[in-house]
């Protein structure tokens, strides 16, 4: 089940991240846009009590963690992407 949700969020991530509105959101430094996206998704999750928002925020910081760990950077950082981690859990 809650694997299922967590799958259900990176679906959804992944919508969000098709949208043109996606690519006009700033980026918070060190964490990258899909870091923000696991930030904003947490504090819309109201505790862990919206299924979707909290799944939504694993689902983005799992993206984050894993461009770190096989590229070295994080997408939407400013300049060249360069950081030294990936702050936040869910």
């Amino acid at each position: 089940k809650q694997r299922l949700g967590i799958v259900g969020g990176a679906l959804a991530y992944g919508f969000l991240e098709k949208q043109t509105m996606f690519q006009s959101l700033p980026s918070l430094p060190y964490i990258g846009k899909a870091g923000t996206i696991g930030l904003g998704a947490y504090l819309l999750s109201n505790g862990g009590k919206n299924r979707l928002a909290d799944d939504i925020c694993t689902a983005a910081l799992v993206i984050a963690a894993h461009e770190l760990g096989s590229t070295g950077h994080v997408i939407g950082v400013d300049g060249s992407g360069e950081i030294g981690y990936v702050a936040g859990y869910c």
